[in-house]
């Protein structure tokens, strides 16, 4: 299973549609986790079997979203912050079933980004999940993994709480950690104010008992002039090659 995980910036403006088509067609995933996307060609919100699902945030014309080789079953709802999630359970082509939720952590103005990342991490595991979840995203954060003492950001000690948060509660390991043990982190992010710093905020997570083949960011070619991130991509195994369809999950009361 190929996954990948995209930050367009606001909209894809400076590419338009060809994000979409340069991510189905150069990294060919089985799920795109798309953030600050445009719709994704051909989707529609009434639609039934189709292979999207998109959220907009509220006042503007972009948000997120969740693309996959097959169909989806059913879209996973949110208590808060649609558009900075989206979700859905999907068949994938080869009779595979996966919860999947495509996160960009909220920026409220007024609010610690800290208490709202913490606060999307407790509404995905108030999830009932039927299927495995599969997670990828921007976490708006300098470090979406550990970092070791000699690197050049110091670890953050919100940061690492809320990564250890995503691997206690929601029983994920980030895929670069599993693929690279104890190799620094490399740049997702090129920061405006300051672009050669190697702030790692996109990350994609997977069920901690899968095996990670590989991860890599995306940093050459074409992609350093279509968005200030890179996209990050892996290859995991499940465990188990095939798995009976799911209803999709509902919220804990």
């Amino acid at each position: 299973m190929r996954l990948a995980t995209y930050n367009f910036q606001l909209g894809g403006r400076r590419d338009g549609a060809r994000h979409w088509q340069r991510l189905e067609a150069e990294l060919e995933p089985d799920i795109i986790f798309a953030q600050e996307a445009n719709r994704p060609p051909g989707h529609s919100p009434r639609a039934r079997g189709g292979r999207t699902v998109w959220r907009r945030i509220s006042e503007r014309a972009w948000g997120s979203a969740i693309v996959v080789r097959g169909r989806v079953i059913e879209e996973l709802t949110f208590e808060a912050h649609s558009g900075w999630l989206a979700g859905c359970v999907a068949e994938l082509e080869d009779g595979f079933v996966v919860s999947a939720v495509s996160l960009h952590a909220p920026m409220v103005q007024g609010q610690n980004y800290a208490a709202l990342l913490s606060g999307v991490v407790g509404q995905i595991s108030r999830l009932q999940l039927d299927a495995p979840l599969v997670l990828g995203g921007d976490f708006n954060v300098k470090s979406a993994g550990p970092r070791a003492v000699t690197e050049e950001i110091t670890p953050n000690v919100a940061d690492q709480a809320i990564m250890a948060r995503v691997s206690a509660e929601l029983g994920l390991v980030s895929c670069w950690e599993a693929a690279h043990p104890g190799v620094d982190l490399p740049q997702t992010l090129r920061w405006s104010r300051s672009p050669e710093v190697p702030y790692h905020s996109d990350a994609i997570f997977v069920d901690a008992r899968w095996k990670v083949r590989s991860c890599e960011v995306v940093r050459d070619g074409h992609w350093p002039a279509m968005s200030d991130h890179f996209p990050v991509v892996a290859d995991v195994q499940p465990p188990v090659e095939k798995r009976a369809p799911a209803r999709a999950s509902r919220a804990r009361s």
